[in-house]
């Protein structure tokens, strides 16, 4: 009986020391070779073990799924490369057993795939003209950390970028090259898992010359007007352009093209004139100046000295008439309706400038000017220059009519006409005549040896046979 229970007892304790030798003697894995904690920029990842005894069999599971068996180039050592990772984080868990059915699992081991190359954003420079021999500022940032920058100039190796933080980089540049051709440069950048990103070329010009300024008119010639243009060419494109005449404060020029600017100059005065150009160009190169003389050469006028503007209003309804005016006087006439402000602007020695409704001209002494008040085409007016009485001129004013037939007020004679405006007395027996603007009655000065009465009925006679031609006039009849 003894021996049985001591036999008994032999059989349970060489049970458990089996148990426990099965579970002591388990195996273990030694090392996770590979992957490690840390972002990988390939989807292509080797997953090595090593475990403490020999294995029959080790695989591993990521994120959670299914094990999948690895290869073994030793009794202890088995590894598997998996080219499909997709990009994001994962986990790992491995296991393994041994000949005896052994098994044991690994910690679980966190890692990441990062495939995305960092963007770049150039802050500078920008694709706009730089002038030369100045530093210029390359400024780039990233959308995330970034472990290296670096710039090319022209396609040549890569220049490396100082950062003052993790995603912003740049450097100082002086260019010495002026002009064509562009100037080229792409950045390149990798992050702190070695993805790397190349900008596109950026393209820049460097402008290191002062505008040069063609003069193409005036030329160093003589004018015989005193209105004359001014253009020039610039030989780059300007942002602006002007010019000094005869020193004075500098005008803004007009232009039609990026190089070619012009202003025309008006009432320049009898002499020699010297005028200077400027241009700037984009980037605030302002040229030395281009100058040239030239000379105007017109009347001198017979009398311009300052002299007040007098309003005369006048109001003649369809009557032509003659007028003599003062220089810088002015008169406001109203024909059919349409309204004529006319004023002598200037007197010469052969000519006079007047302003007919801010139109401008220059009448010689004997020749004409129309004008269309109505703007259907057709002159309304014609003002002829009758004489020149320095600071007076004569002038006569008259409808024109289909016919182009003048009215009896353009038979005056000049001699007749001046004599009148000499004489600022009132006839005792004629009609009135005036200075300075005044219409003058042209039956004033005729003399009859006529007894009064028989006067009398002629004069009415010829205002009866005045009138009725000037309505056949006005009616185009024969």
């Amino acid at each position: 009986m003894g021996e049985r229970l001591h036999l008994k007892r032999l059989i349970v304790l060489c049970s458990w020391i089996l148990f426990l030798g099965f579970v002591f003697a388990s195996i273990e894995i030694a090392s996770i070779d590979s992957p490690t904690n840390t972002t990988y920029n390939s989807s292509d990842v080797w997953f090595n073990v090593t475990t403490n005894e020999t294995a029959d069999w080790c695989g591993y599971s990521i994120d959670g799924f299914e094990n999948i068996s690895m290869s073994n180039d030793s009794t202890t050592t088995y590894y598997f490369e998996n080219s499909s990772v997709p990009e994001g984080s994962h986990n790992v868990t491995f296991s393994c057993n041994d000949s005896a059915g052994g098994m044991n699992f690994s910690e679980t081991l966190y890692f990441t795939i990062d495939l995305t190359a960092p963007e770049i954003t150039i802050e500078s420079p920008l694709n706009i003209t730089y002038k030369a021999y100045e530093y210029i500022d390359f400024n780039i940032t990233s959308s995330e950390e970034i472990n290296w920058c670096g710039v090319s100039v022209f396609g040549t190796d890569n220049i490396t970028m100082t950062n003052d933080s993790l995603t912003h980089w740049f450097i100082e540049v002086a260019f010495l090259t002026i002009g064509s051709p562009p100037v080229n440069v792409s950045f390149s950048c990798n992050d702190t898992v070695g993805n790397m990103n190349t900008s596109e070329p950026l393209y820049f010009t460097i402008d290191g010359g002062i505008p040069g300024v063609e003069i193409e008119s005036p030329s160093n010639t003589e004018y015989s007007t005193s209105d004359v243009w001014f253009n020039i060419t610039a030989n780059e494109t300007a942002d602006w352009c002007g010019f000094s005449l005869d020193n004075e404060a500098n005008v803004t020029m007009a232009n039609d093209s990026l190089t070619h600017f012009y202003y025309l100059q008006t009432n320049l005065d009898g002499a020699v004139h010297e005028v200077t150009f400027y241009c700037n160009d984009s980037v605030g190169y302002y040229s030395n100046g281009n100058s040239t003389s030239f000379t105007v050469s017109i009347p001198s006028p017979v009398h311009n000295s300052p002299v007040i503007f007098t309003n005369i209003p006048i109001t003649v309804s369809g009557t032509p008439g003659i007028y003599t005016l003062t220089f810088c006087q002015i008169l406001n006439f109203n024909f059919n309706n349409n309204q004529v402000i006319l004023s002598l602007q200037n007197i010469y020695n052969d000519s006079i400038r007047i302003n007919i409704n801010s139109d401008f001209y220059n009448i010689l002494l004997g020749e004409a000017v129309t004008k269309d008040l109505n703007n259907d085409g057709v002159p309304d007016i014609k003002i002829t220059l009758k004489s020149i009485n320095a600071p007076n001129a004569t002038i006569s004013i008259n409808l024109i009519t289909s016919s182009e037939t003048e009215t009896p007020d353009d038979n005056v004679s000049n001699e007749t006409t001046q004599n009148n405006n000499t004489n600022n007395e009132v006839p005792e027996n004629n009609g009135t005549t005036t200075s300075g603007g005044e219409l003058i009655n042209q039956t004033s000065n005729q003399t009859s040896n006529e007894p009064p009465a028989q006067q009398n009925e002629t004069f009415i006679g010829n205002i009866i046979n005045s009138i009725i031609d000037y309505v056949k006039l006005l009616l185009g009849i024969e």
